[in-house]
């Protein structure tokens, strides 16, 4: 009971940081983001543990929904939730410290980024880019479905073309070795983003295209996350623009804000379900259930929605149990491999150390991402735990002033994809599932900066002509 207490302590905390803090870049910034998400993944748990239907020794009620009964096939004693507690707590004040120490001292700094802006891309070459982003991702697509069409038949890879909407288990088993070119397929995500900024920036025909790119570019991505079947990518991507309107906005926008909570919570409660539409005949029956459980008992729904993303909790516990009696530490080498692993398996093959979600699901006998605080655990102890944490922090900070949501709609939407990306490192941060997942996120933001200096260098030369 003493930890629920404390970890309510922290929830109240938490709540009143957030109400008082100064706010520079509105209501929705990187702070607000990562505090919510913090509280959710390690201090929601030990409170859920003691409700009246949970108890950690019998597995039931909400204990069962965050995977408690793996305390017990780990061996750890209620203390380890204490202490996982405890470095949780000194974890969530490294990150705010340096998110707060980047605000008032390194962002004053000659040397700190100035905010990006988009104003001195030309929209023609807006749209260029956009469009050929677009026409990789389709060759990319297009590749890939036939590699599942023709990937041979047997016991181990009896795939076919319809393996393509199979669902949920494409995170669990890579059925091609051309499993690269998904990645390739998201680049039409960013490519979206830029043709809605085309269309709010022109008008006339130019305006019409970039709409009718931008929808097909939409739908396009849509369709790879489905067959990713991801609902936290999913999610992010049904919400950006929405988000683009209200963090762009000087006030709230209700209907913006009402659209995101629905369209958000359709998809972290019945998600799994949506992904599994076309390969599981007992779909409807369980989407039925879940609706009906939903209407019936909402208390109930929402208890196990937030018990699903309070696994770091007991994530941590286990990693501060084993590291490094049973797996030796990293020393950080996830991090180079996590970009390795995006190459083609045709080039690099497989004969590469394990991802430590790997790892780690293979301590659980289950598939359990590993979090922010444990990969630092993992790659350097304790003073790992609070070096990443203070990383964290001030790469959060630095993209709330760097992605100003001043510097136009372009800009603002690559700033809610950021602010609903990184936040989420917090309860998954293997570098590569990190990697795959943010590629055509950093790849976009990668290019849009090129345009931004090379739009920027073409004004000055204009100026001194």
């Amino acid at each position: 009971m003493g930890a629920a207490v404390f970890a309510g302590a922290m929830i109240v905390a938490v709540v009143t940081i957030e109400v008082f803090r100064r706010r520079r870049f509105g209501l929705l910034d990187f702070c607000f983001m990562f505090q919510a998400m913090f509280a959710v993944n390690y201090f929601v748990a030990p409170v859920l543990i003691y409700l009246p239907a949970g108890h950690i020794e019998q597995g039931q009620g909400a204990a069962l929904v965050f995977y408690l009964p793996t305390i017990a096939h780990r061996g750890l004693s209620a203390g380890a939730f204490n202490t996982a507690l405890l470095w949780a707590s000194i974890g969530y004040g490294a990150i705010l410290g340096g998110y707060f120490a980047a605000d008032r001292v390194l962002s004053r700094q000659s040397w700190w980024p100035k905010p990006l802006g988009e104003a001195p891309i030309n929209a023609r070459l807006l749209l260029v880019v956009a469009s050929a982003l677009l026409l990789l991702a389709s060759l990319a697509l297009g590749l890939y479905v036939l590699s599942l069409r023709y990937q041979p038949r047997g016991s181990d890879a009896d795939y076919g073309l319809e393996t393509f909407f199979r669902g949920i288990d494409t995170l669990r088993q890579e059925p091609t070795k051309f499993g690269f070119l998904k990645h390739l397929a998201l680049l039409a995500m960013p490519a979206s983003l830029m043709f809605v900024a085309v269309g709010l920036r022109r008008c006339g025909w130019i305006s019409l295209v970039a709409w009718g790119l931008a929808a097909a570019a939409f739908f396009f991505t849509v369709t790879v996350l489905f067959h990713n079947s991801g609902r936290i990518e999913m999610i992010a991507y049904l919400v950006l623009l929405p988000l683009a309107v209200i963090v762009r906005g000087a006030r709230v926008n209700p209907y913006m804000v009402m659209l995101v909570f629905c369209t958000a919570g359709f998809w972290a409660l019945f998600g799994d379900n949506m992904f599994s539409l076309f390969t599981s005949p007992k779909t409807p029956e369980v989407f039925h259930a879940a609706l009906t459980q939903l209407v019936i008992t909402p208390s109930r729904s929402f208890v196990s929605l937030l018990g699903q993303l309070s696994y770091p909790l007991v994530v941590l516990a286990n990693t501060l149990h084993v590291v490094p009696q049973e797996v030796s530490y990293r020393w950080f080498v996830d991090l180079p491999f996590g970009v390795i692993y995006l190459l083609p398996k045709i080039l690099i093959g497989s004969d590469w150390p394990q991802t430590l979600n790997l790892i780690n699901g293979a301590m659980f006998g289950m598939p359990i991402p590993i979090d922010l605080l444990s990969f630092g655990f993992f790659s350097l102890g304790y003073l790992g735990l609070v070096l990443v944490a203070v990383l964290f922090g001030l790469l959060l900070r630095f993209l709330d002033g760097w992605l100003d949501p001043s510097g136009g709609w372009l800009v603002a939407m690559f700033r809610v994809a950021w602010l609903t990306y990184l936040p989420v490192r917090i309860m998954s941060a293997d570098p590569y599932a990190s990697f795959k997942s943010g590629f055509q996120l950093i790849v976009g933001t990668m290019i849009l900066l090129a345009m931004v200096h090379l739009a920027a260098r073409h004004s000055n030369a204009d100026r001194e002509s």
